[in-house]
Formats: structure tokens, C-alpha cells, sequence
């Protein structure tokens, strides 16, 4: 059986490039189509990730870099929910994967990484209401430092999805994750 290989990260950055470029970029990013379900998810990933950094740029413009207001209790909540979240991470990456076929295996794995990326997402966005209130844009970068952790725990990289691989292989499945991931899903096959 010719197993396939990881497409790599380098079409999902071509496709998100598309998107910082106004008006042209936005009709382009919805017209944009990617080879496999696997460069699709880690487009999604970076988008999102990507979303999270800008934020940095809003700030800059709400809240002056000189300006450092009392932030009070404001880090100790986002610290709690960084804590918290990563705790939440660990618990949904020990969850087994469904290894009945296919498609089922990649159903679940793609449900565990977006609901672990939502998870990763929430500290940086709780952070990002701690410069509005407290007006210290430190807050939102403790809040993204946690953020960044849970992204770099739940990405689709090569190691994370060798490290479910392996998992899998443990349970006694002989199911690829990366042909699975990379093959078409009901929607497409329909098309």
C-alpha cells in the first residue's frame, strides 16, 4: 500500500497569504480550493492563529504603548483560564480517536483539533477584554502567550499527528491518520 506523504504547511500559508491583500484578497481566499482535507485544516489553523496575532495590531491603535493602567485582578483571571484551558487541552488530547474506519477517524480528529483550537483561542480572547477595561495591553499578551502554547499543542503538525499515529497504532488499528485526513470527505466526494 503507497502510503501517503504529509503535504507539508507550504500550500495552507500560500492559501492564507491571499487574505491580507483588501478586496482582492477576499474574492481570491473564497474562490481558493485546497488539494487535501489535511492543507484545508491547517489553512483554518493558521487563519485563526494569525487572527489572534492582528489583534496585537488593534491594540497598538486603541491603547498607546506608553500607557500602562492598573491592571489590577485582570491577569489573574486570564492566567486562571490559560491554567485552565491547557489542563482542558491535555484532558481532550488523551481522548481516543474513533477507529472504526476512515472517515471516522478523521470525523473525530477534526473535531478534537477545533475543539481544542476554540479551547487554545479563549485565553487570548479573555485577555483582549483586559486592555479595554484595565487600559494595559500586557494583559492581552499574557493572555496570547497562553493562547500560543495551546496552538502549538494542538496544531496539525507532523509530530502531533505522528503522535496520534501512534496512539493509534497502540489501540491495534492499522489506520492511517494522514490518508485519512487527506482524503476526500462526504461534501467533496459528492462534487
Amino acid at each position: 500500500m503507497n502510503e501517503p506523504r504529509d503535504p507539508g504547511w507550504r500550500k495552507a500559508w500560500t492559501g492564507v497569504g491571499w487574505g491580507f491583500i483588501p478586496f482582492y484578497g477576499l474574492s481570491k481566499s473564497r474562490a481558493r480550493r485546497y488539494p487535501d482535507g489535511l492543507t484545508a485544516i491547517r489553512g483554518i489553523f493558521l487563519s485563526l492563529l494569525i487572527g489572534l496575532l492582528l489583534f496585537l495590531l488593534a491594540l497598538r491603535f486603541v491603547i498607546p504603548a506608553s500607557h500602562r493602567g492598573a491592571s489590577g485582578f485582570i491577569p489573574y483571571i486570564v492566567i486562571a483560564a490559560g491554567v485552565g484551558v491547557n489542563l482542558l487541552i491535555s484532558w481532550i488530547l488523551g481522548r481516543p480517536l474513533v477507529t472504526t474506519n476512515a472517515q471516522a477517524l478523521a470525523t473525530s480528529w477534526r473535531s478534537r483539533t477545533f475543539i481544542g483550537i476554540g479551547c487554545a483561542e479563549s485565553p487570548a480572547l479573555i485577555g483582549f477584554a483586559g486592555p479595554l477595561i484595565a487600559e494595559d495591553a500586557r494583559v492581552y499578551v499574557l493572555g496570547l502567550l497562553f493562547a500560543l502554547y495551546g496552538f502549538w499543542r494542538i496544531a496539525p503538525s507532523h509530530g502531533n499527528l505522528a503522535r496520534d499515529q501512534e496512539h493509534i497504532s497502540v489501540m491495534g488499528s492499522s489506520l492511517d491518520l494522514t490518508a485519512a485526513l487527506m482524503a476526500p470527505g462526504p461534501s467533496d466526494a459528492s462534487e
